[in-house]
Parts: C-alpha cells; sequence; structure tokens
C-alpha cells in the first residue's frame, strides 16, 4: 500500500514519469514489497556492524537526518505542490517523523534502505525506466526517499502487527463457542 500511494503521488503529481506513460504503472507495485524485505535485510546486517546508541545521540541525529530529508524533500517535490497526493505524501512523511520510539532502529532502517535505493534508483534512471522532473540520475532526495519509506513501512507494519495481536486477544478472550 505505502508503495501505491508512493508512485501515485509521484506519477500524478509530475514528478516523475515511467516510459510506458502510465501513472503508475502496474509493473512497479510488485517491486515495493521485495525493496521493503530486502531493506530489512540489508537493515539486519546494518544493525550488527553499527555502534550502539548512547543517551541522546541516537535520538538528536535521527531528528537531523529526518528533518534534512523533510526540507530536501520539500523543496525538491515543489512542481508538484499543487496536487493533493503531494499533501498526502507530506502528511505521512510528518506521521512518521513524529512516531517511533527507536531512534536508532530507525537510524538503521534510514540507512538501510539508502543503500539499497541508490543501485535501484541509479539502474532506473540511467535506463530511462523513470525519469525525474529534476534530470537527475538520480536525484539525492530519491535515494533518501528509500531510507525513508523503509522507516515508514517498519511503523506501518508494526500499526498491523498491534492490531492483529489485540484482535487476537480478544478472539482468546471471547473462548471457543464465540469465535
Amino acid at each position: 500500500l505505502g508503495g501505491a500511494l508512493i508512485e501515485a503521488w509521484g506519477t500524478r503529481s509530475g514528478l516523475w514519469k515511467y516510459f510506458t506513460g502510465e501513472a503508475p504503472p502496474l509493473f512497479i507495485l510488485p517491486a515495493w514489497p521485495a525493496a521493503a524485505l530486502a531493506t530489512e535485510r540489508v537493515s539486519e546486517i546494518v544493525g550488527r556492524l553499527s555502534p550502539p546508541s548512547r543517551g541522546r545521540s541516537a535520538s538528536v541525529l535521527r531528528w537531523i537526518c529526518f528533518a534534512g530529508f523533510a526540507a530536501l524533500l520539500v523543496r525538491w517535490s515543489a512542481p508538484g505542490l499543487g496536487h493533493p497526493l503531494t499533501w498526502v505524501a507530506f502528511a505521512c512523511v510528518l506521521v512518521t517523523m513524529l512516531t517511533g520510539t527507536d531512534a536508532r532502529g530507525d537510524l538503521v532502517r534510514f540507512a538501510a534502505g539508502a543503500l539499497v535505493g541508490y543501485p535501484l534508483e541509479r539502474w532506473g534512471t540511467t535506463r530511462a525506466c523513470w525519469t525525474y522532473w529534476s534530470g537527475e540520475l538520480p536525484p539525492l532526495v530519491a535515494v533518501l526517499a528509500h531510507g525513508f519509506a523503509t522507516v515508514a513501512f517498519a511503523r506501518g507494519s508494526a500499526v498491523l502487527s498491534g492490531a492483529l495481536a489485540r484482535l487476537r486477544a480478544v478472539d482468546a478472550e471471547a473462548g471457543p463457542g464465540m469465535q
């Protein structure tokens, strides 16, 4: 769902386009779950290799990274500011920035997503599979957006897991005859 929202926003607001002219093309949607799995695997490796957080340092660094990304995103997205999906995307970024309790985990996911995102973006833009309005091959904000999307998807997964656990608990309380 997150990938579909991102693709609909970018293609319909004119921030990027695909060689097929579709907005968004259906072939790109399955790439998002695959990329999410890959970034979670890379996150595990980055997490093992990165130093443990000390005190508030991870929290401060998370705010610096996220605020910097948000500033780049707003500036880069200027051509699409008139489209309603741009404001939905910005709201999702804000919610992601304001939630979460694991600053180190967020930083690890942000870095891992960007590490996975760079070769994907480089491959797609240099082969004209997709083209950004800015013409960059690829734009820095697109690479960092992969990192931020990884954090946002982890938030969504946590919310969904929590909701399912609550449903299971209610179901278990209802007893065998009420299920």
